[in-house]
């Protein structure tokens, strides 16, 4: 799932068709502040709302680049927590 922070009312087609082609939910994001920033505790709630049976919930600004180890990072954390 993603959350489309851009306010400035100009979409980023090309990076929104490549995110859906991977597979990628989109939305707007549901709440942002006077000056167009979001609210990252609204986009949390909504995403438990869409996807409420989900282990993971996860911030991470668009310029972060991760490997596949993030997922086995998430799984043995969860493992600790559980």
């Amino acid at each position: 799932m993603l959350y489309n922070t851009n306010t400035s009312g100009v979409d980023d087609y090309v990076l929104t068709e490549l995110a859906q082609r991977f597979g990628w939910k989109i939305f707007q994001a549901p709440k942002v502040s006077t000056n167009g920033v979001p609210f990252v505790k609204n986009m949390y709630m909504d995403a438990a709302k869409r996807v409420p049976n989900c282990s993971y919930y996860m911030y991470s600004n668009g310029d972060i680049l991760y490997s596949y180890d993030i997922i086995e990072t998430l799984e043995e954390i969860d493992k600790v927590v559980r």
